[in-house]
């Protein structure tokens, strides 16, 4: 009886050589955070004039300048401008005025 040898080429054997590459990594940016509350509770959160949902709620934004407001039918708008901080967690509370109808 004969014994049989299988030959495996040798680039399926081994890896490809890693490649160098002139690209760095993407700079990975830490946000903060702002919880965001209303009284009377479920108000609409907008930032930067994009609704996120309502209260509570708990919105993760980039460094930097950010305009939140909170809308309820038949309150007055309430609204800040807000600096966030990166890693950082402030909380708002939104006590909203109720309109004279």
């Amino acid at each position: 009886m004969g014994v049989t040898t299988a030959v495996v080429p040798e680039s399926e054997t081994t890896s490809p050589p890693a490649q160098k590459s002139n690209q760095t990594a993407p700079q990975v940016i830490e946000s903060g955070a702002i919880v965001v509350n209303s009284i009377p509770d479920g108000g609409e959160v907008y930032a930067d004039d994009a609704f996120i949902g309502n209260c509570p709620a708990t919105l993760k934004l980039i460094p930097g300048k950010h305009y939140i407001r909170v809308f309820l039918r038949d309150y007055k708008n309430w609204s800040r401008e807000i600096s966030v901080l990166a890693g950082s967690e402030v909380n708002l509370t939104a006590t909203l005025e109720k309109t004279i109808n």
